[in-house]
């Protein structure tokens, strides 16, 4: 993939979450955790393109919110993936509180990121009319 573009930075998401390496069973170095969360975030970005219908890539400049909703969304990933690689269940005692449940958008995020304008689709269509046969 060599067009590997995405909004924040695995520095931010390391720097925020304070995860380690170490704190994955599958990760032997810091560059293996850099590039899990990079690959997170390019699909975090597509996702965030997806829905707006942009690419700010392609723009004068990314909105600061567009980096913070990418990177809260990779905190989420980083947050869900620790859970469940220790149970993707939620104890407290002898009681299952509830499954860990993936979702990196929360409808927080969900609403923080539709503040930002959706490009409007605009679709031509033709439509001709069939000749009539005689």
């Amino acid at each position: 993939m060599n067009d590997e573009k995405y909004y924040s930075t695995p520095e931010d998401v390391i720097r925020d979450t304070g995860v380690e390496h170490k704190n994955f069973k599958n990760i032997e170095a810091e560059v293996d955790l850099k590039a899990m969360i990079k690959g997170w975030l390019i699909e975090i970005k597509d996702i965030i393109d997806q829905d707006r219908n942009r690419d700010y890539h392609l723009e004068d400049k990314i909105p600061k919110g567009i980096h913070s909703i990418a990177r809260r969304a990779c905190i989420n990933m980083v947050i869900y993936a620790l859970q469940s690689q220790r149970s993707p269940v939620v104890r407290i005692g002898d009681w299952s509180v509830r499954i860990v449940e993936e979702r990196a958008f929360t409808p927080s995020l969900l609403i923080d990121l539709h503040k930002f304008p959706a490009k409007p689709l605009f679709r031509i269509y033709r439509i001709e009319e069939a000749e009539e046969d005689e």
